[in-house]
Formats: structure tokens, sequence, C-alpha cells
């Protein structure tokens, strides 16, 4: 499969945050049409693939195990 080949990838996320992720984007970098949140998540994403272990916030890596956990507890089908 060629590397730059993007897939479609789902994942649950509050009204709430979405809201607040969207105001923040649109004050730093103005109202676009759309897809300003894909590239926030990709730019993270990216960052944080090419950090090295050892340069990973303990914190951000215990957030992390945090979330799967709680979201392992209530699966999709139930209210997050």
């Amino acid at each position: 499969m060629a590397k730059n080949k993007m897939s479609l990838f789902n994942f649950y996320i509050t009204d709430e945050l979405k809201d607040d992720i969207q105001d923040k984007l649109a004050e730093l970098l103005g109202e676009k049409s759309k897809g300003q949140m894909a590239a926030l998540i990709r730019v993270l994403l990216k960052q944080f693939a090419a950090t090295p272990n050892n340069k990973i916030n303990p914190l951000v890596v215990a957030a992390i195990d945090a979330e799967y956990t709680y979201s392992k507890i209530k699966n999709k089908r139930s209210a997050l």
C-alpha cells in the first residue's frame, strides 16, 4: 500500500469537545468551509508518531491509557 494513501478512520467525541475545537481553530486560523479538525488530528498524530518514546510526556501517556480504559468500559452503544 502506498505510504501517502489515506483511509477512513472514525471515532467518537462529545459535541461539546467538537464545538470547542472548531471554535479554537476558527480563532487561530479563521473560518474554513470544512476539514480543519481532520487536519488538526492528522498533524497531531504525525507529531506523536514522529516523537521518540523517551520525549513523550508521561502525563500524555497516562491520559491516553485512562481514556482507553474508560472507552473500553463504556462501549459505543452506551452513554459516553
